[in-house]
């Protein structure tokens, strides 16, 4: 197994862990959400996505760079979705973002391939 395959699937156990990591926020948290039925939604969108990922990265060759954008712009727009699933309150008050540690595997994913 090289570095890389090794690395790839720590970004892979990462990206589960901590879809599971959300999941339990969300079921924490979802009766104080502005919107928790986006909440449950966008769970399930990065469910889906961290499955099709870690597909997409075992199968991967020269279009890499297409993946990692793709990657990161999904962590991104997550991130910035909070805003419509939390209350104003919350985010001021410092509530974590929705995807919490998630976001992280696509910079994770990045230094992987993406790196030398």
């Amino acid at each position: 197994m090289t570095v890389r395959r090794a690395l790839s699937r720590a970004v892979d156990a990462y990206r589960l862990l901590t879809v599971a990591y959300v999941a339990v926020l969300v079921a924490a948290d979802h009766h104080q959400y502005q919107r928790p039925v986006l909440g449950w939604a966008l769970l399930g969108l990065m469910g889906t996505w961290s499955g099709l990922a870690t597909l997409a990265y075992e199968r991967v060759s020269r279009r890499v760079s297409l993946l990692l954008v793709a990657d990161v712009a999904i962590a991104v727009g997550m991130v910035l979705a909070t805003l419509a699933v939390q209350t104003q309150h919350h985010i001021d008050a410092g509530a974590p973002t929705l995807p919490a540690a998630w976001a992280a595997a696509s910079v994770m994913a990045c230094a992987v391939f993406g790196g030398p």
